[in-house]
C-alpha cells in the first residue's frame, strides 16, 4: 500500500503504509526515528516532506514543500518551501505561505496576503511589494 516514484523516495523507515511519494527524496526518511506508525502521507515534488519523521494524513505538493516538517498531522502545504521551518503542529493549511507559526493548531495561510491563527484572529494585507 505504499507507492514511491523517484530516487530515494520513501527509501528509509519502518512501519510505512498507505504512503504516496512522487519525486526524488520525497518522504525520504519517513518513520526513521519514531515508533509511531506513519500513514496516509502524500508528498509530490523533489524533497517534499523529505525529513518528515512523524505524521499522519499530510499532503505536501511542490519542490521542497515541508521538507523539514517533523511531528505534524493533518497538514496541507502547497508550494515551494512552504512550512520549511515548522517542526510541530496540526490542522494547518498553507498555500505558498510563510506566516505559519510552530505549535498553533488550525492555522490558514495563503501567501503573504491572508493569515488566520486558528484562535479567532485574521490578518489580511493589501500592501504591494
Amino acid at each position: 500500500k505504499t507507492i514511491a516514484i523517484g530516487r530515494y523516495a520513501l527509501s528509509s523507515g519502518t512501519l510505512l503504509s498507505n504512503n504516496v511519494a512522487i519525486g526524488d527524496s520525497a518522504l525520504k526518511v519517513l518513520g526513521v526515528t519514531t515508533g509511531t506508525l506513519n500513514d496516509s502521507n502524500v508528498a509530490v515534488g523533489v524533497d517534499a516532506g523529505a525529513v518528515l519523521v512523524d505524521g499522519q494524513q499530510n499532503v505536501f505538493i511542490g519542490h521542497e514543500a515541508a521538507n523539514l516538517l517533523t511531528t505534524g498531522s493533518y497538514n496541507i502545504i502547497i508550494g515551494p518551501l512552504t512550512g520549511q521551518y515548522l517542526y510541530t503542529g496540526s490542522g494547518i493549511i498553507s498555500i505558498g505561505g510563510d506566516n505559519i507559526i510552530d505549535g498553533l493548531d488550525n492555522q490558514v495561510n495563503i501567501g503573504s496576503v491572508f493569515y488566520y491563527d486558528g484562535t479567532g484572529y485574521s490578518w489580511i494585507s493589501s500592501k504591494r511589494g
